[in-house]
């Protein structure tokens, strides 16, 4: 009783010098005092005693603002609390008693903060020590049996320090992982607050972004068929005030989807494990507009032989609106994990209401090397030959109406008659092949409209200078040219033309553009 009479005095004494605010004399006067009784060789008071006079330290240090020497007192509290005495086990109850304690010396060490990006890991302080805490706080929650908690820590030691970590304690945490993942089921969601088993302690939800590592997002367009462009209905109705602004900054390039339309976002993903990583479930999370994610599976090569990879996270947009990307979900060792993307700023786009899709049908014969996606056609002619096709354009649109729709012929420039010849309304429209465009006027829903147009073989040696320059003579014919002048020449009798057959393959596009109004917005149009 006389010693610990004489501890009250000393922690009376070092609060006078706390309730003066001279913080440097109290701590001066706690390490030199209260070290003696928390020796080895001090026999008279036990471990449970020396315990509470590490926890009351503790206490007084955190008053003063001294984090890291309360979170060194509160270790040193535990270590005394769980020392084995008469041989005597230590129980999971122990452990649950102590990991409270635990739990409160991350703050001292600089460990905060479970979701900081890849660039800030790891955090700031001392790491061995970061390191060494965490693993303190690991262990405490597996021999507690707490297979919940023991997860969210080993989980919180790759995603901060995996870089510094030695290879046989990663392998080591990650063979722990998989083990206590099959304790609890083989799933555990990391998205959401874990109850510790504890009274009043959860666990604050972790965004594993090390498996697998994405540096790099990025909104794509529409494909050039599906792209809309937004045409300002004000502009064209009349003069407006236009003032110069150096401060303005518009973008004209603005990316803009369209429900119902598959659209894409690709990331670049690498994998920073030694071994195959096989990641589950990728998919894209956003918010602002329904939004139908696909999910995509994924088997990563070893980093020590792999580079980082694109990939394409698609999704069909089902409500108009502003949509903004705020992250992945994935799922990793059968961790159901979700991530924001990497940058600073958020990645947003407009989704545009609807809008009607045109289908083209032709009565030529589809390409033979044309893929499933591919709608090309392709047909055979001779110098001189004709043939009549039709085109029909068919507004699919069950409700929508295309109010100007136009159609454009892409050809090769030559002398002479041009490739295509079209037709409409049984009327010729001259030197299409020259336009840039032909008026098809107004779509209604499930409306089709009839084109007829007409291929004539063109000679495969006339180019579109031949009418300005006779004697010139087409790049593609002169290896025939050249080989028939090598050839030996033979006799009368048996002489003919030594100029084999060639042909040539010309490529057409025929587009197809229209004008709708956008559903919910009289100022603009697509």
């Amino acid at each position: 009783m006389d010693s610990w009479t004489e501890y009250e005095n000393v922690m009376k004494k070092a609060l006078s010098y706390q309730n003066l605010r001279q913080y440097y004399q109290a701590e001066q006067y706690i390490r030199d005092h209260i070290g003696r009784y928390l020796d080895d060789q001090f026999k008279l008071f036990d471990h449970l005693a020396k315990s509470t006079i590490c926890f009351n330290a503790s206490s007084f240090y955190r008053q003063m603002g001294f984090k890291r020497k309360a979170s060194f007192y509160d270790r040193l509290g535990v270590l005394f609390r769980l020392h084995v005495v008469d041989s005597s086990p230590r129980t999971p109850g122990d452990y649950k008693l102590v990991y409270p304690t635990l739990l409160k010396t991350l703050p001292g060490y600089g460990v905060g903060d479970t979701n900081l990006p890849l660039e800030k890991c790891p955090p700031l302080g001392p790491v061995q020590l970061q390191i060494r805490v965490l693993h303190e706080l690991y262990t405490a929650a597996n021999r507690a049996e707490l297979p919940v908690v023991a997860i969210r820590h080993s989980c919180h030691l790759l995603q901060l320090y995996y870089d510094i970590l030695e290879e046989p304690t990663r392998n080591r945490l990650l063979d722990d992982l998989k083990n206590l993942l099959q304790a609890v089921g083989g799933s555990h969601s990391l998205a959401e607050p874990a109850p510790a088993g504890i009274p009043s302690i959860t666990l604050s939800p972790i965004q594993l972004t090390r498996f697998p590592i994405i540096t790099e997002a990025k909104i794509n367009r529409l494909s050039s068929a599906l792209e809309p462009t937004i045409i300002n209905l004000d502009e064209e109705q009349g003069p407006v005030i236009w003032i110069v602004s150096q401060f303005e900054k518009k973008k004209d390039d603005e990316i803009c989807w369209a429900v119902d339309c598959p659209v894409e976002v690709s990331i670049q993903v690498f994998n920073c494990l030694p071994t195959e990583l096989v990641v589950r479930n990728l998919k894209l999370l956003v918010k602002g507009c329904d939004f139908e994610a696909v999910p995509i599976h994924l088997t990563l090569s070893p980093s020590s032989s792999s580079q980082p990879i694109t990939v394409e996270l698609g999704g069909i947009p089902r409500s108009a609106g502003h949509l903004t990307i705020i992250g992945y979900s994935c799922e990793v060792f059968g961790l159901q994990n979700v991530c924001k993307l990497p940058g600073k700023t958020k990645m947003k786009v407009r989704v545009l209401p609807e809008l009607p899709v045109l289908r083209m049908d032709s009565s030529l014969t589809r390409s033979l090397v044309a893929g499933m996606d591919d709608e090309s056609r392709e047909e055979k002619l001779y110098a001189g030959q004709t043939f009549e096709h039709t085109l029909s354009i068919v507004n699919s649109s069950g409700r929508l109406t295309v109010r100007k729709a136009t159609l454009a012929v892409e050809q090769p420039k030559v002398c002479g008659t041009p490739l295509i010849e079209m037709f409409y309304e049984n009327d010729q429209v001259d030197d299409l092949w020259l336009q840039s465009e032909l008026d098809l006027g107004c779509l209604g829903p499930d409306e089709s409209k009839q084109i007829k147009f007409r291929l004539f073989g063109l000679d495969p040696t006339r180019t579109a200078m031949d009418g300005v320059q006779e004697e010139s003579v087409a790049e593609s014919a002169l290896p025939l040219l050249e080989e028939s002048a090598e050839t030996q020449s033979v006799g009368a009798d048996t002489q003919h033309d030594l100029i084999p057959f060639h042909g040539r393959l010309l490529s057409c596009s025929m587009i197809v553009t229209y004008e709708c109004d956008i559903e919910g917005d009289t100022s603009q149009a697509c």
